[in-house]
């Protein structure tokens, strides 16, 4: 509701004719995508594919599809009306967003949340000859490594990948 009713007052204060709206309370949408599990909430599908990431080689795609189901559908508690499960694929769920419902097919999900983008290309845009390339590389490298100035071609393979952020982990802190 939030951002919708600021958005209104934008269009009232700028004189753009708009009618009052009244919208769909998509909590427990935004809960099944991000939930933290704290107080008892279930764990969302951001952090479960995570989970999967970090469990290295032995996390998979199906793991993470029954592991949606059992915090989320038939397997939960309390089962999220806004996920269901696919009867006849389990490597199939769907969400039902506020536009509608969309079926995902959970096959390389977890590679696909590695976010692999390669050390070379990494180190190019951080010795780019655009300032703000380079500006922002340098950033990133900062924040991984915790010390201002280091670059992060200083830091071995192993080390900037126990560090790196997964896709949806990044998406979460966009929110």
């Amino acid at each position: 509701d939030f951002i919708f009713n600021e958005e209104m007052k934008m269009y009232r204060a700028e004189g753009v004719p708009c009618e009052s709206m009244t919208f769909k309370d998509n909590k427990l949408c935004l809960a099944l995508i991000e939930g933290n599990g704290k107080g008892g909430a279930p764990v969302g599908l951001l952090k479960l594919v995570d989970e999967q990431n970090s469990l290295g080689s032995s996390g998979t795609d199906l793991k993470f599809a029954s592991a949606a189901n059992n915090h989320h559908g038939g397997g939960a508690k309390v089962p999220n009306t806004y996920y269901s499960k696919n009867k006849t694929h389990q490597n199939f769920f769907t969400v039902s967003h506020f536009a509608g419902p969309v079926e995902y097919k959970t096959d390389g999900f977890v590679e696909k949340n590695a976010d692999s983008t390669s050390e070379s290309l990494l180190n190019m845009a951080r010795t780019s000859g655009l300032s703000l390339v380079k500006k922002l590389f340098a950033r990133e490298a900062e924040s991984e490594t915790g010390v201002r100035g280091t670059p992060a071609a200083t830091r071995s393979r192993k080390s900037a990948s126990s560090k790196s952020k997964t896709i949806g982990t990044q998406f979460s802190q966009q929110l």
